[in-house]
């Protein structure tokens, strides 16, 4: 579901974090993670055919998708509205079937962001030589980091956050400066 609304995604992938992060760049403010669940299928063909049972079973709340949404990220016909509650209660259906149900969600994203954690040190120096910033040099990094790089560190970041995870001891010295200084 997305946050302070009631439309929700359903659809099936096989890494709901990265599809998360197709459909909005701060997902886990868009996206309501104490709200959300995820439902594991042993394979694909299980994941579709629950899909299509849905869509089967719920077609009176299938709507289009919010403007605000990513539409590069496709998906287009598999929003729901007002459908919260019967598609907890079909969640829970699956788990007595004997699949694994992430409720809330924001564990799993917790997670496999926990996952991310030894990467996030290397992604962010990365970013940083993409615009020649040192790693160290907070008071260069101030200075020069562009505006997008600034909302990728950001975001990236702020998900570690929003999870309860935190990303400072696996972040280059000037970022975890750079990101003290913003809170000010």
């Amino acid at each position: 579901p997305l946050q302070g609304e009631d439309w929700l995604k359903v659809g099936v992938s096989n890494d709901p974090l990265r599809r998360a992060r197709e459909f909005a760049r701060r997902w886990y403010e868009v996206f309501d993670l104490d709200q959300a669940l995820l439902v594991d299928a042993e394979a694909m063909a299980d994941a579709r055919a629950l899909e299509r049972d849905i869509r089967a079973r719920f077609a009176e709340h299938r709507a289009p998708m919010p403007l605000h949404i990513t539409a590069a990220a496709g998906g287009a016909t598999e929003w729901y509205r007002g459908a919260l509650p019967v598609l907890a209660d079909y969640a829970r259906q699956c788990a007595n079937a004997g699949h694994a149900v992430h409720t809330p969600a924001r564990g799993w994203f917790a997670n496999a962001l926990a996952r991310e954690l030894p990467l996030l040190h290397d992604w962010a120096s990365a970013v940083l030589r993409d615009v020649d910033c040192d790693a160290e040099d907070a008071v260069g990094l101030r200075m020069r980091l562009p505006p997008t790089h600034v909302a990728l560190l950001c975001d990236a970041i702020d998900a570690h956050v929003a999870c309860g995870l935190d990303p400072t001891p696996h972040l280059p010295g000037a970022v975890s400066a750079w990101r003290r200084g913003l809170r000010l």
